[in-house]
């Protein structure tokens, strides 16, 4: 039980309050005074001393507060305080919440306050998204509008194009769909563009190809034949330049062989060095124009 309080300065209206030489506390004790002289402050000293984080709200307080024994409680040791408890304006404004919508009801107690204050906080912001989300979702609609109407205004035009008459916006999507994981290899100049729209404009045109049902062609001797030539080689001393370029070389054929007894160029009148016949001959060696002729004609 409280006794004294031996002192309490700088704590509300108590600047320098010394006890001196007043009667100590007993069970019951009744404090009066006007209004603003002190009785809610004397409360919230005994709160500190149950709550001492009360504390923060009165920096450079100082006090001692004597208990029955003897011990000595201040500011700086409020480790092991008697349990107290309080009922002031405070507790009231902590425990108590009125419902606006039922004057006599009440709800009771600091954790629930502050649940249903969180609820409150959590509704308004339910609210709150609810009205964002019909929102956006007006908005999607009116894009998904849009854009099922533009798949169909260019859906009609590749149509058009094409000459595709089937060719229909769920076609589109399809394409679209297709396209989305590498569209960079799907973009087109205009030339490869106008080539590929000639070609969808020609199937109209197209022909069933019927299937072949005899082979006058024996397919596994040919294959077998086809193997062996291909392992063979030709020697030669090869041109590089002809090699890269397989329709000089072919012109360069088709005009050494009128060439062999003569030593002046048919086309332009010119000398030919011998030394340049001979280089184009070696070339075109025997082995290489059998070998020529052997893959022609399989």
């Amino acid at each position: 039980m409280i006794t004294k309080i031996n002192r309490l300065a700088n704590f509300g209206n108590f600047r320098q309050f010394q006890w001196g030489n007043n009667t100590p506390f007993t069970k019951y004790n009744l404090i009066y005074g006007w209004n603003y002289s002190g009785k809610t402050t004397l409360s919230r000293l005994f709160q500190s001393l149950a709550e001492p984080s009360q504390l923060a709200q009165w920096q450079g307080c100082q006090f001692e507060v004597e208990i029955q024994g003897g011990t000595r409680l201040t500011e700086t040791n409020l480790a092991n305080t008697p349990c107290i408890k309080v009922f002031n304006r405070d507790f009231i404004k902590s425990n108590f919440q009125q419902e606006y919508e039922a004057p006599a009801v009440f709800i009771v107690g600091g954790n629930t306050i502050h649940l249903r204050n969180r609820i409150s906080r959590l509704n308004a912001h339910e609210a709150k998204i609810n009205t964002i989300k019909v929102t956006f979702s007006a908005s999607h609609q009116q894009l998904r509008k849009e854009l099922d109407s533009l798949g169909t205004t260019h859906a009609s035009s590749v149509a058009t194009i094409t000459g595709d008459k089937t060719y229909n916006r769920t076609k589109l999507t399809a394409e679209i769909d297709r396209i989305k994981s590498t569209p960079g290899s799907f973009i087109l100049t205009e030339e490869e563009l106008q080539a590929k729209v000639s070609l969808l404009r020609s199937t109209q045109d197209w022909k069933d190809i019927k299937l072949v049902t005899n082979l006058s062609e024996n397919i596994e001797a040919l294959r077998q034949n086809l193997s062996v030539m291909m392992h063979k080689t030709a020697s030669n001393e090869a041109i590089t330049k002809l090699k890269e370029n397989r329709d000089l070389e072919s012109w360069i054929r088709t005009g050494l062989s009128h060439h062999t007894d003569f030593s002046q160029c048919e086309f332009c009148g010119s000398s030919i060095p011998a030394e340049r016949l001979a280089t184009l001959q070696r070339h075109f060696s025997k082995a290489y124009e059998d070998l020529t002729s052997e893959v022609a004609s399989k």
